[in-house]
């Protein structure tokens, strides 16, 4: 990825040039991502970022601006709401305050309509949604398998292989179990409206990645926050002796 710098419109037309650069953003001349009406190949469109910069004098804070611009695309039925994508070069306890409001009111602790991403992993998905076409057959009476490619082009090797599939027509309740392959490291489904979600990580460190927040509660076990990091972490691991393991050791 590449972020254009002070408006240099140089090192978007240098990184267009090269192939393994597949996303880009600047603060103008950019196209604006509106999520619910993509339907095509968004590989090196140059997305649009702003750094929500309040008028001088106006007393407004950065979060300010980014909380109204929120507020605003949501009175949008959601397929005309846009993406907001935010810069920011530093940061003060004013963030802290604005991310604790996405959470409590989009986030986990609200109503849970948010994804909160960096542009990178925002590609990749689209990417995956749009090459990586799901397979499923019946193998016998009471089997179904699925079958997907998430590896991207070898030219650009992508760093968040995940993916949501959505199956229609099957609940929880009519599925005796899930199994996967050894490539697929991280695996959670469940019910969701009329359908079942299905979500995959293949991401080859993703253990690795959650035993080092593991390391770092046992480092300070009365830390509420590392602990719960930890457990966040280990929770995406498919079912597996290592995620027991790990889990024990946050107990």
């Amino acid at each position: 990825m590449l972020a254009e710098p002070n408006g240099d419109k140089n090192y978007i037309k240098a990184a267009l040039r090269y192939d393994k650069i597949r996303t880009l953003c600047a603060q103008s001349g950019a196209t604006k991502l509106y999520p619910f009406q993509e339907n095509g190949d968004i590989e090196q469109v140059v997305i649009e970022r702003a750094f929500y910069d309040p008028p001088e004098g106006s007393g407004l804070t950065n979060p300010d601006m980014i909380k109204a611009a929120i507020l605003k695309e949501m009175e949008n039925p959601k397929e005309e709401r846009a993406a907001i994508s935010i810069g920011a070069h530093n940061t003060d306890t004013g963030w802290v305050n604005f991310l604790e409001w996405l959470n409590d009111t989009y986030g986990r602790d609200g109503d849970d309509s948010m994804w909160f991403t960096n542009q990178e992993e925002y590609y990749e998905y689209y990417y995956y949604r749009l090459h990586s076409k799901p397979e499923i057959k019946q193998v016998n009476t009471h089997t179904w398998k699925l079958t997907l490619n998430l590896n991207g082009e070898d030219s650009a090797p992508f760093y968040y292989p995940s993916v949501t599939v959505n199956i229609f027509g099957l609940k929880m309740e009519d599925i005796e179990s899930i199994k996967s392959n050894e490539d697929v490291t991280g695996l959670s489904y469940g019910d969701h409206k009329d359908f079942f979600m299905l979500n995959i990580d293949c991401r080859k460190y993703l253990a690795e990645h959650a035993e080092n927040f593991v390391k770092r509660y046992e480092a300070n076990p009365t830390d509420v926050s590392a602990k719960a990091d930890a457990n966040y972490f280990v929770n995406m691991l498919k079912d597996s002796d290592k995620k027991t393991e790990l889990k024990k050791r946050i107990e």
